[in-house]
């Protein structure tokens, strides 16, 4: 068994871990906090990145529209394939579809 100085000494262990992960948990929360902060930054500079490229309508406009858009991602749930989306949005339109724009649309309404 233990004698009373071995179980003062593992008391006295115990309190300081104690401490110690109280501590951690703070600074866990801190930088928690900071890279929410981050994220929060990042996302503005997109937006404000965004509004850069065709803030007064210079620059080429994109032929991605909300509803096409949805459209994608309506036909996308289905299974169709990059390839069939974007002979679907050629046969809708009139203008040429690349699967790769199909994808891009995809991707970029992600972020």
């Amino acid at each position: 068994m233990f004698n009373k100085q071995e179980i003062q000494s593992l008391a006295e262990e115990n309190e300081r871990l104690k401490a110690e992960i109280t501590r951690l948990s703070e600074l866990v929360s801190e930088q928690e906090k900071s890279i929410q902060g981050f994220r929060e930054t990042i996302y503005g500079l997109r937006q404000e990145r965004h509004k850069m490229f065709n803030s007064r309508g210079a620059g080429r406009k994109s032929r991605i529209t909300e509803d096409i858009l949805s459209c994608i991602k309506d036909l996308r749930q289905k299974g169709l394939s990059f390839s069939k989306i974007a002979a679907k949005l050629t046969e809708t339109t009139g203008t040429e579809w690349s699967k790769s724009t199909v994808a891009y649309a995809l991707k970029s309404s992600e972020n």
